[in-house]
């Protein structure tokens, strides 16, 4: 499983809360680019809407729901 995160500050919990539960089925990492292709079936993304600068604009890329 890799556990992506931008924010210096919640890359450093994730990384604190994977070594203290001993995760070793979990990678962190900062972006995105560092997860190899075709590595991952599924994705889950949770709040990355502050993320972007333009959210409206990035969402009709994936068309409508």
């Amino acid at each position: 499983m890799y556990a992506v995160e931008i924010f210096p500050e919640l890359l450093e919990l994730l990384q604190s809360r994977q070594s203290e539960r001993n995760a070793r089925n979990v990678i962190v990492e900062n972006n995105v680019k560092n997860v190899p292709d075709s590595s991952c079936d599924t994705a889950l993304l949770c709040t990355v809407f502050t993320s972007w600068k333009s959210p409206v604009k990035c969402w009709s890329k994936f068309g409508t729901f």
